[in-house]
């Protein structure tokens, strides 16, 4: 890593390099997918489906009703894909719907 003595950078700039080089920065990225859930699925989604935790690339999701769970089961890979594409990552390699 260069040097960043004498140069400034904004706080968005540290934070990225926060989340990228440590553990707790990871942690921060599971947290960022279940905050910003309607933002990477939408709408309609989000509103039959919330995010519980993350845990191990694992996303545990909160289905409202069956056929929706059953749905969602069916885009499951579209999901997995739709998350790590928004995130730039695979933050999540499975889903398991409740």
């Amino acid at each position: 890593m260069r040097s960043h003595i004498g140069k400034l950078f904004h706080i968005s700039d540290w934070l990225n390099l926060f989340r990228s080089g440590t553990r707790a920065g990871q942690h921060m990225k599971k947290y960022d997918v279940i905050v910003q859930w309607e933002s990477v699925v939408g709408r309609s989604i989000a509103a039959v489906a919330k995010p519980e935790r993350i845990e191990k690339h694992v996303l545990t999701l909160r289905v409202q009703h069956a056929v929706w769970r059953q749905e969602l089961l069916f885009r499951k890979n579209e999901l997995i894909g739709q998350i790590n594409t928004y995130f730039g990552e695979n933050i999540v390699k499975d889903i398991i719907f409740r």
